[in-house]
């Protein structure tokens, strides 16, 4: 389950930039064959995420 944040900010009417920052909590992977049997299953850490995104309109 992703938990973040968002901080954004307006350049004008046209432009906007996104910042996200947060943690990916209670990670599991599964893998499962064709009848839904449970081949393999990891758990994994908290893992933090970042990202950006920079929109421009015209």
């Amino acid at each position: 389950m992703p938990v973040f944040l968002r901080l954004s900010a307006d350049f004008a009417d046209h432009a906007s930039f996104f910042l996200y920052a947060g943690v990916i909590v209670g990670g599991e992977l599964r893998v499962e064959d064709s009848g839904g049997n449970t081949l393999r299953e990891e758990s994994f850490d908290p893992a933090p995420l970042l990202g950006a995104t920079f929109r421009m309109r015209f």
